[in-house]
């Protein structure tokens, strides 16, 4: 899914479970006007979202003519957690708008986690979808060696990213909407991880951790508590 800035032409690509319901919010706060992107004719003819496609492929005319994407990422293990918390909500029900179906689509290729437990569904993930997280980031922001996300947040810093891009697209007095706008859609529940799966995630998502995260790798890692939440 994705949201047009419609003065500005920035455009926001939300990866599912990393703070895009909270970067609405906030838009909407400042009073940023905005909207969803459109997708492709074919994709909306064909009534099915391809589960591999990037963004660019859904919403392609939207990508040439935005000025600034940006995209938000987090440590792919909080992700795990996340998604497998907002999927065993025990309300959990689609509300989303029809217009923005396949908002989740990268998503349809793992296991439903509902009732699993959790370092059993990290397990099975791991075995059919290795490296999940890495290449579903890269869906929305590229290829390393062909980035089309101009600017790639990062939910451990998501205000002073998000603020940094609107600055960016021209924008001014989105301050205090961005510092006052409070956690939204955030999934109850607790993941307590085994140390052994944990360090697999570590492992098999390498690439994430050392491309959006780099020299903030080792921090990242150590700020974190076995049984953290996202």
């Amino acid at each position: 899914m994705a949201q047009v800035l419609r003065k500005s032409h920035g455009l926001f690509l939300h990866i599912p479970k990393c703070g895009g319901t909270w970067v609405e919010s906030v838009l909407n706060a400042a009073g940023i006007e905005n909207r969803l992107a459109r997708m492709t004719s074919q994709a909306v003819e064909a009534n099915v979202v391809p589960r591999a496609a990037m963004p660019c492929q859904l919403h392609e005319r939207e990508h040439r003519m935005a000025r600034t994407i940006f995209t938000v990422v987090r440590s792919p293990e909080t992700w795990y957690e996340s998604w497998w918390k907002f999927e065993n909500m025990p309300d959990r029900i689609e509300s989303r708008p029809l217009d923005t179906a396949g908002w989740d689509m990268p998503t349809k290729i793992l296991p439903s986690p509902r009732g699993m437990d959790f370092n059993k569904w990290v397990d099975c993930c791991l075995c059919l979808q290795p490296a999940f997280v890495t290449r579903m980031y890269e869906l929305y922001c590229g290829p390393r060696d062909a980035p089309y996300a101009h600017l790639i947040g990062r939910l451990e810093t998501i205000a002073d990213d998000v603020a940094a891009w609107l600055h960016k697209c021209g924008h001014r007095d989105f301050e205090a909407a961005v510092r006052s706008t409070q956690p939204v859609n955030v999934s109850d529940g607790t993941t307590v991880w085994d140390p052994e799966m944990l360090a697999r995630v570590r492992d098999g998502e390498v690439e994430a951790y050392t491309r959006w995260y780099g020299d903030d790798l080792g921090k990242t890692l150590s700020s974190r508590k076995m049984e953290g939440k996202p």
